[in-house]
């Protein structure tokens, strides 16, 4: 459920709490309880629009280890425009990353996704539609595009991925229900590139004042920008002494249910 759905939910049930209080305790209750269900509300709202707080379920995020080495992860494809750019400039740097694939898109481009699996990348489920509501759908629904998707991959590249990304980081009691029933890992990020801005010297400037040792980093393959973006950046990471590993190996996880 995206933050201002929860908002418009949140505020009709603060109206009903608050004229029910009205009516049972009085008024200068009302006043004292106010800040609190403001409070509750708004740590809902954040819980379910960052998949970083670990609110409702938890998702891997980022590795506490030493030595300063990260993971790079590409989400929205596969893209019949963009995404075998980014899979140049990794092979030229010789850099294995992370793709969480959007099921429709995987219908239309799977040579594509052969081509990621074949260079060496993991593959990762990104649901099936990447709707605008899909955290709003019911249990039900998000286990079938869970699942779905999940096919699709395995009759492409032969793997069945264990690795799943919620659609816009966004979670909610429903997801984590489905999460435990296909028994998919969530994994979120640590580091977002912000490469959807279209600001690329914002963006290149700002990952290279974030990044830390252990981070799970997000770009978006569908965009005409990231390219360019990694054509900066990478050469930044090495330049520093920073080492590029696979998600999984960052993490010491199986990507896929038969490893």
């Amino acid at each position: 459920m995206s933050k201002y759905q929860l908002s418009n939910i949140s505020l009709v049930i603060s109206t009903i709490i608050i004229v029910a209080l009205d009516y049972f305790i009085g008024y200068w209750i009302i006043l004292l309880l106010v800040p609190l269900f403001a409070f509750y509300i708004s740590l809902l709202i954040l819980g379910s629009a960052s998949i970083r707080f670990n609110f409702y379920l938890k998702s891997l995020k980022r590795a506490a280890i030493p030595g300063k080495i990260v993971a790079l992860s590409f989400d929205d494809g596969p893209d019949e425009n963009t995404t075998h750019k980014v899979l140049e400039i990794l092979d030229f740097y010789n850099m294995k990353a992370g793709f969480f694939c959007v099921g429709s898109k995987i219908e239309k481009s799977p040579e594509i996704v052969k081509t990621i699996y074949n260079k060496g990348h993991v593959v990762g489920n990104h649901s099936y539609s990447h709707s605008k509501i899909f955290d709003l759908r019911s249990t039900k629904n998000m286990i079938a595009e869970i699942e779905k998707t999940n096919e699709l991959i395995e009759n492409t590249i032969g793997k069945k991925p264990k690795l799943f990304r919620p659609p816009f980081g966004v979670t909610n009691p429903l997801l984590a229900k489905a999460i435990r029933q296909t028994g998919v890992i969530s994994l979120g990020w640590s580091l977002r590139s912000w490469d959807t801005n279209g600001k690329i010297e914002k963006v290149v400037s700002r990952l290279k004042r974030k990044v830390h040792a252990g981070d799970i980093i997000l770009f978006h393959d569908n965009r005409e920008t990231t390219p360019e973006i990694l054509a900066r950046f990478l050469p930044y990471l090495i330049d520093n002494g920073y080492q590029v590993v696979p998600l999984d190996k960052l993490l010491k996880i199986n990507a896929y249910e038969d490893n």
